[in-house]
């Protein structure tokens, strides 16, 4: 892996291996049995070890829901999760980082064991983005603009912190996109056909702490510096662990993440 290579310049450099994603199959029958269990946590030490990385993450999406069945799902999925987890831990040891991409809302604190998860886990990557396409995407606090999700990013680090999970191990999701409808536009896109361009033009909603644009009645919800920036402020007073983005390709420029990487920085 040649992420792996970059070590030989920066030690410091941790490489962690991300399984699985949206739709994303498996997982379920993976967590079913004591078997199956040992055979997916086998196949996660031998990774670690044949590509010397630090570490996995789980992004099962999600647990019991399935992704809305979108994915094989099972009531079990919940207690099953906790001990592929368990499993993974076990095989890979206390010295390699284990996370878990986790949904933002209540609904999925109630598909899993989220008080034996956060004992497992070193870190928890909330998604806290994707709260709507006609409404802002992933809107740090709620807002009373038309605009509004009717969720906030905000409102998920509460759950969780809530539900006994530290605040030194969640990582607050940053999306390095946007969304005009159900289209899917990276943040380079953006600045080259779509900020204050083409008829479009940028606005502020100071409640959410969201950019936007508008062109006529048409919309297009997505994260800027600003926004950022008062999200690197927001993690810092909450004293999380830090930040997680999707996706790198998205900014191809390193505008938003030099923002994240020199705000968490200073």
């Amino acid at each position: 892996m040649n992420l792996v290579l970059l070590k030989s310049q920066n030690p410091k450099l941790m490489v962690i291996l991300s399984i699985g994603g949206w739709g994303a199959e498996g997982f379920s029958d993976a967590a079913y049995s004591e078997s199956s269990r040992n055979s997916f946590a086998n196949s996660c030490l031998d990774i670690v070890n044949n590509y010397g990385i630090d570490g996995i993450d789980l992004d099962w999406e999600y647990p019991v829901s399935g992704s809305c069945n979108l994915i094989k799902c099972t009531l079990k999925d919940k207690e099953n999760f906790t001990l592929l987890l368990k499993s993974i831990r076990n095989k890979i040891g206390t010295n390699k980082i284990l996370s878990i991409a986790a949904g933002a809302d209540k609904f999925y604190i109630n598909n899993v064991e989220i008080n034996e998860i956060v004992n497992i886990c070193d870190y928890i990557n909330l998604m806290t983005y994707d709260f709507g396409y006609n409404t802002h995407n992933a809107n740090l606090y709620p807002t009373s603009s038309t605009y509004g999700s009717g969720f906030s990013c905000d409102e998920s680090v509460n759950i969780f912190l809530q539900a006994g999970v530290p605040a030194m191990k969640i990582n607050l999701g940053i999306p390095f996109y946007g969304y005009y409808g159900h289209e899917y536009l990276s943040y380079g896109n953006l600045l080259e056909n779509y900020i204050n361009k083409n008829g479009w033009t940028r606005y502020w909603d100071y409640e959410a702490k969201a950019a936007y644009l508008k062109n006529y009645d048409s919309f297009i919800t997505y994260e800027d510096e600003e926004s950022i920036d008062y999200k690197v402020k927001y993690i810092k007073s909450k004293g999380l662990g830090g930040a997680m983005f999707w996706e790198y390709n998205q900014d191809y420029n390193d505008i938003l993440l030099n923002k994240l990487w020199t705000g968490l920085n200073e």
